[in-house]
C-alpha cells in the first residue's frame, strides 16, 4: 500500500486542461486498487457528475503518448501510482469533488515523434502543452470574459510566488495570468450563471463541473426574421436577414451563436453563411430565396421570399401617380397620369418601360394605353376613373379619382368648398363656397351622396347621422350669367371616420 502525503516531491500542476476527453462515467467501490503497490482511499456516493481526465492524460487526444508508470497527485496531496492505461481510465471514473487529480509528479516520460522524451521541468511541460496546442485552465481564465454562460463575481484571489493577489476585473485577471508562469486560484470563489445567480466554486473539480454544464448550455431565444431585399444591380440580387428578437435584452454574444443557411429554389448555397447574401441570376425566371437560422440545439426558423428575374427587372423604381383632370369639352373628359419618382436619377429608359391600363367603374378600357386618356360620358352619373401602371415584373401602382357627370356641367378647378363640424361629437357639418366666388355665380346647386339638395345658397348645413356610409362625395355647381349651358362644378370627399 502506497498512500503518501507529498512533502518535497517535485510536482507539476496540470492546470487541468480544458478541452478534456470524457471517458465513461463511473464510480469506485471500497477496496478498489490501481497496480500492485497503490491503494486509493475509500469514497462514498461517487455516482455524481465527474471531472473528465485532462486531455494531457489521454493518448488519443494529444500529439504524444505517456509512458507508464506515472505518479499523480490528488487534491488531498495523496500520491497515486498508475502502471498502465487501464488503471488510468478506471481512476478517471472515480474522481469527485472530494478527490480528483491535480498534478503529475516529475520526471515522467513520453513518446513524441517516435522518440522518448523526459519531462522534468516546468518549462519543458509548457513547451509540450504549446507544441500540442492544448488549452489550459490559464487560457480559460484569461478569456472568461468571452464566455456566454458564466462570469466571475469579483474580487477573486490568486496566489503567485506564495503571495496572495486580489483581482478586481477580467482585464486585470488576464494581464496578471499572462505575466505569470504559474499561479493558484484561491478557493472558494463565486461565479454568476446566465441568469445572474451566484454559484459557489469550492475547488478545481467543482469549477470544471460548472464549466462542463456551461459548455452544454444553449442560447435559444425567440426571434423572427425580416428578409430584406437590398438595392440590386441586375443580374445581382442582394438580401439581408435581420434578426428581430421577441425577448428583451438579447445579448450580442447570443446573436453571434446564430448560423445561417441560404437556399435558392430549395438548393442549399453552402457558400452563403452570413446574414447577407448576394445571388447572381443570369436566366429569367421566378426564384424562391430562403434563409434558415439556427442556434445549436434550438429550433430552426426559416423565412422565404420570391423574386421574378427578367431583363426589365433592372428598370424597377419607386414612384407615385398624380392623376389630374384636364380642361374638358363636354361630354369629353380628359385625364393625365403624371409619374412622380421617389428615387433620384431614374433613367428615361425606365420611364419608357411603363405600361398604362385605364378603367372606368372597374371596367378596363383596352383602347387607352398611355399616360393621357379621354373619356366620353353621355349619361349623367358618378364615374370612378383609375389608371394602373407597371414596369414588367415590378410593383403595380394604381391611382383613382371620381367625377360627377351631369347635363351642362363643366368640371373645372376654379370653384372651391370649405367645410367645418358645427357641433363637437355630432354629424352636423357646414359646407361653404368661399366669398370670392359669390359674385361670379348667381346660384349654387349642392349634391350629397348623389342626391340634389334644395338649398341654392353658397352655404349648406347637412346632418349625416341618418346615413350609413363613412365616405361621401360632396359636389357644388355654380351657375353664372355668362355660362348658361356650361357651369362650374367641384367635388370633394368627406370621411366621417
Amino acid at each position: 500500500m502506497n498512500l503518501l502525503k507529498l512533502k518535497n516531491s517535485h510536482i507539476l500542476k496540470f492546470s487541468l486542461l480544458l478541452f478534456s476527453c470524457l471517458l465513461a462515467i463511473g464510480c469506485l467501490s471500497e477496496g478498489d486498487t490501481f497496480g500492485d503497490d497503490t491503494d486509493l482511499r475509500s469514497l462514498e456516493d461517487l455516482d455524481i457528475g465527474t471531472l473528465a481526465i485532462p486531455a494531457f492524460l489521454d493518448n488519443s487526444q494529444t500529439c504524444f503518448n505517456i509512458e507508464f508508470p506515472i505518479q499523480l497527485i490528488s487534491n488531498t496531496n495523496t500520491l497515486i501510482s498508475i502502471s498502465k492505461l487501464s488503471e488510468l481510465e478506471e481512476f478517471t471514473k472515480s474522481q469527485s469533488e472530494l478527490f480528483f487529480t491535480s498534478g503529475i509528479v516529475m520526471p515522467f516520460d513520453i513518446s513524441f515523434d517516435g522518440n522518448s522524451r523526459t519531462i522534468d521541468t516546468q518549462s519543458k511541460y509548457q513547451d509540450l502543452v504549446s507544441q500540442c496546442s492544448l488549452q489550459t485552465i490559464s487560457d480559460f481564465y484569461q478569456n472568461i470574459e468571452n464566455k456566454n454562460c458564466i462570469s466571475f463575481n469579483f474580487p477573486i484571489e490568486l496566489t503567485i510566488d506564495n503571495t496572495s493577489i486580489a483581482i478586481e476585473n477580467n482585464t486585470e485577471l488576464a494581464q496578471t495570468i499572462s505575466n505569470s508562469q504559474s499561479f493558484d486560484i484561491n478557493y472558494p470563489l463565486e461565479v454568476f450563471d446566465l441568469n445572474q445567480n451566484i454559484i459557489e466554486v469550492k475547488n478545481d473539480f467543482d469549477f470544471f463541473n460548472i464549466l462542463k454544464e456551461c459548455s452544454n448550455t444553449t442560447f435559444c431565444f425567440e426571434h423572427t426574421i425580416d428578409l430584406i431585399q437590398q438595392e440590386n444591380e441586375y443580374p445581382t440580387f442582394s438580401f439581408f436577414a435581420e434578426i428581430i428578437s421577441i425577448e428583451p435584452d438579447t445579448s450580442a454574444e447570443i446573436l453571434n451563436e446564430i448560423t445561417y443557411t441560404w437556399t435558392v429554389n430549395g438548393e442549399e448555397r453552402t457558400d452563403k453563411t452570413t446574414p447577407s447574401a448576394d445571388f447572381i441570376f443570369n436566366e429569367d425566371g421566378v426564384y424562391e430565396i430562403c434563409v434558415t437560422t439556427l442556434i445549436e440545439n434550438c429550433d430552426t426558423i426559416t423565412k422565404c421570399t420570391s423574386i421574378t428575374v427578367s431583363e426589365n427587372t433592372l428598370f424597377c423604381f419607386d414612384y407615385t401617380i398624380d392623376l389630374t383632370q384636364q380642361e374638358n369639352q363636354l361630354p369629353t373628359y380628359s385625364f393625365f397620369a403624371e409619374i412622380i419618382s421617389n428615387e433620384p436619377d431614374v433613367s428615361t429608359e425606365a420611364f419608357s418601360k411603363l405600361t398604362y391600363a385605364w378603367t372606368v367603374n372597374g371596367e378596363e378600357r383596352l383602347d387607352k394605353t398611355n399616360s393621357f386618356s379621354d373619356f366620353v360620358f353621355n349619361e349623367d352619373g358618378i364615374y370612378e376613373v383609375c389608371v394602373t401602371t407597371q414596369v414588367e415584373n415590378c410593383d403595380i401602382v394604381t391611382e383613382c379619382t371620381s367625377i360627377t357627370v351631369s347635363e351642362n356641367i363643366l368640371i373645372c378647378k376654379d370653384l372651391e368648398i370649405s367645410l367645418r363640424l358645427l357641433e363637437e361629437g355630432s354629424s352636423l357639418y357646414e359646407f361653404r363656397v368661399p366669398e370670392e366666388f359669390i359674385e361670379k355665380y348667381a346660384s349654387f346647386q349642392w349634391q350629397i351622396a348623389n342626391e340634389f339638395q334644395e338649398n341654392t345658397a353658397h352655404i349648406l348645413s347637412f346632418d349625416f347621422s341618418n346615413l350609413e356610409k363613412d365616405v361621401y362625395l360632396i359636389c357644388v355647381t355654380g351657375f353664372g350669367d355668362e355660362c348658361q349651358e356650361n357651369n362650374d362644378m367641384i367635388c370633394e370627399e368627406i370621411d366621417l371616420r
